[in-house]
């Protein structure tokens, strides 16, 4: 939402790139929420690639950058700008999971994965990370709708 153009209709489109950017990591495990929305193919993609290998590093996300891009250019060229807030979700799961565990973000050629061991759920999480992240989502969302709110105001009283 942040970097959306003051637009409604831009915003929430921005906000679901956003969103399903920072879900798609997760196609390797069939417990994550999309894993079970797409079983056959995130069964096979955890047998063949793993969890937290593949879709977890700059290359993984970099392969599905360019196919959502090459989609988005065949059948919507239009929505190319959707690409910025997709990457942007889809890099803020990787620095999540860093610090929830650690990732490999130089796989394939290095597998070591880098992070820390934040305990997920715990009370670092609960009373500090939740509390700044609903800040900074009201903060955007404030910054984000605020042109539109106004100028809508500004509109009926004119």
């Amino acid at each position: 939402m942040a970097f959306a153009p003051p637009h409604l209709a831009l915003i929430g489109a921005y906000a679901a790139a956003g969103a399903f950017g920072a879900v798609l990591p997760d196609i390797d495990s069939r417990r994550s929420w999309v894993g079970r929305k797409v079983r056959i193919m995130s069964d096979v993609i955890e047998h063949v690639a793993g969890h937290r290998r593949l879709f977890h590093s700059l290359a993984g996300m970099a392969g599905l950058v360019a196919l959502v891009y090459i989609l988005l250019r065949i059948y919507h060229p239009a929505y190319l700008i959707l690409l910025v807030p997709f990457l942007v979700g889809y890099l803020s799961h990787l620095v999540l999971d860093t610090v929830a565990g650690g990732v490999p973000w130089l796989y394939p050629l290095v597998k070591k994965r880098v992070g820390l061991t934040l305990k997920t759920d715990g009370a670092i999480e609960r009373w500090l990370l939740r509390p700044i992240l609903v800040v900074v989502m009201l903060f955007t969302a404030y910054h984000a709708l605020a042109p539109i709110v106004g100028h809508t105001i500004s509109t009926l009283f004119s």
